[in-house]
């Protein structure tokens, strides 16, 4: 067959679409599909609905605008990292890119969804470092999503939980991630994918979000494995964030801008989205701001509990999971900066309550001059905490035993070492596209192909092993063991030995275990 037989036409419930090649031009992309309804007038702040069919042969050859976000910093880190350009933003952003090595019905591909982070706040489908290619060429399909965000995409208000049938507000991010597998699950085989096979993944928000997912029954049926990247643990950053302190924020916002709910509505969205975030961000400020802003919230709709307690409990989706962390995630997880033992340990009683006494322990913070050594530890431990709680949950409550993962390549070119997101550029084989590209070695490159294998092998089975690959066995109490990832070492390791580690994962299971027989 040559490139110009190749299928590109598809017919969804919607209408048909044509896709283009894509760099390789055996497989094809579809940039922007539409998943839902533009979410604008009467729908802002409402639960996404399907797509208005339409006549005719819709071209996919563009990416659709990002959400409205919060842009990146000119100069900033993240900003040179993976956002060099700005792209256009609209309140009309419900589409999906669809990768496929194969349009046919026939072909029934594992199929996986990412779901990008951004703390619910930024990202976007189809940032520099993501691309479907390297799925394709090892025989899966790769689906990106874009999701409503901040203000747009978690806004809660009284007003607006009176106007919804299922009397909530606040979740419409994740309500769009809901909807974006219903349109999967009903139209994905046309594109070559097997509906029954779908894996969810995602990192940081993204993470959030998978948990989110797996543990609403919103998703019974609609996913077969899941990934959590940077996020996944029995304890999460936001923690029990009920609907009503999200209502309450709502109420404080709108009478800190001084508009009723109608005014919002008939708001021009980017002027939304920033006088929405300012007052927002000024008030949290204000109150000691513990938690992001605009995030999932506990709403007894889309989830009945905090996503870590539900995971703990073994109330989640009985699936297949991987979840792991990068060494310098504990610099965003691991509180903020203090100096002095006072301030250390005033934020480890904020944090864990009952159980501060036995956490201050570990740490034997004698003066000021032991904090900087303590806030290292407390990183370092932060950085393992969530895989290691999940699979311990896991294999505590009965369920299939998760693989679990550590990445801790230093990144060249500068002092960044291991950062948060920096394992993107290796699971989508996009190392090429990085500013670090000359600097990266062929153990860079083995290490991108390793990781984009494991992580096809586990949607496609549930299990990240395959031939001429290092064995990675499930966590358990037996094989206690972590996948550890870097450019000179890919093997499966027992990190446990350090006792503040070991201390703060012990602790973190038995206050919650605790917390659940309560």
């Amino acid at each position: 067959m040559s490139y110009a037989e190749v299928n590109r036409v598809v017919k969804t419930e919607a209408g048909l679409v044509k896709g283009v090649p894509a760099g390789n031009p055996a497989y094809t992309v579809f940039r922007g599909v539409p998943y839902a309804k533009p979410p604008v007038g009467e729908l802002r702040w409402q639960a996404p609905v399907d797509p208005e069919p339409w006549e005719g042969i819709r071209v996919c050859d563009t990416f659709p605008p990002t959400a409205i976000l919060n842009e990146q910093q000119e100069g900033s880190f993240y900003q040179k990292e993976f956002f060099p350009c700005p792209m256009p933003m609209s309140e009309d952003c419900l589409y999906l890119n669809i990768w496929t090595p194969s349009a046919s019905p026939d072909a029934k591909l594992p199929v996986m969804m990412w779901i990008h982070g951004g703390a619910y706040m930024g990202g976007y489908s189809y940032e520099m470092e993501f691309d479907g290619e390297a799925f394709c060429r090892r025989g899966v399909i790769l689906v990106t999503v874009t999701y409503r965000l901040g203000p747009l995409g978690f806004f809660a208000h009284p007003e607006l939980s009176g106007r919804s049938p299922n009397g909530v507000s606040g979740n419409y991010g994740i309500l769009d991630q809901i909807q974006a597998l219903k349109w999967i699950r009903k139209n994905i085989a046309a594109f070559g994918g097997d509906p029954d096979n779908v894996t969810i993944f995602g990192q940081s928000a993204g993470g959030g979000s998978v948990q989110c997912l797996v543990t609403s029954p919103l998703t019974k049926g609609l996913i077969r494995r899941a990934i959590c990247q940077s996020a996944g643990g029995i304890n999460t950053l936001n923690g029990d964030y009920l609907l009503s302190d999200a209502e309450a924020l709502g109420v404080a916002v709108c009478e800190k801008i001084g508009k009723t709910m109608d005014e919002l509505l008939e708001m021009p969205a980017k002027e939304l989205h920033g006088a929405i975030m300012k007052a927002a961000m000024e008030l949290m400020m204000a109150g000691g701001m513990r938690r992001l802003p605009f995030s999932p919230v506990v709403d007894g709709y889309v989830n009945a509990e905090a996503p870590g307690k539900a995971i703990a409990a073994a109330r989640h989706h009985d699936i297949d999971y991987m979840t792991g962390s990068v060494a310098g995630d504990g610099g965003l997880f691991g509180g903020f900066p203090v100096k002095t033992k006072e301030e250390f340990e005033k934020q480890l009683r904020q944090t864990y309550g009952d159980y501060a006494d036995r956490y201050i322990a570990l740490f034997n913070v004698k003066s000021d001059e032991d904090v900087a050594k303590a806030v290292a530890a407390r990183a370092k431990a932060a950085s393992l905490l969530a895989p290691r709680s999940w699979a311990i949950a896991q294999t505590r409550n009965g369920r299939k035993p998760a693989y679990i993962y550590y990445f801790r390549r230093e990144m060249p070119g500068d002092d960044a070492g291991a950062f948060h997101s920096s394992e993107l550029w290796y699971i989508f084989g996009t190392l090429d596209r990085c500013w670090r590209a000359p600097l990266f070695t062929g153990g860079d490159y083995i290490l991108s192909r390793t990781m984009t294998d494991y992580w096809t092998n586990f949607a496609k089975t549930g299990d990240p092993n395959g031939p001429n690959l290092p064995d990675w066995p499930a966590y358990s109490a037996g094989t206690p063991l972590t996948m550890c990832f870097d450019e000179k070492s890919i093997k499966a390791e027992d990190l446990s030995g350090d006792p503040i580690t070991d201390g703060m994962v012990n602790l973190l299971v038995e206050k919650t275990f605790s917390e659940l027989s309560k």
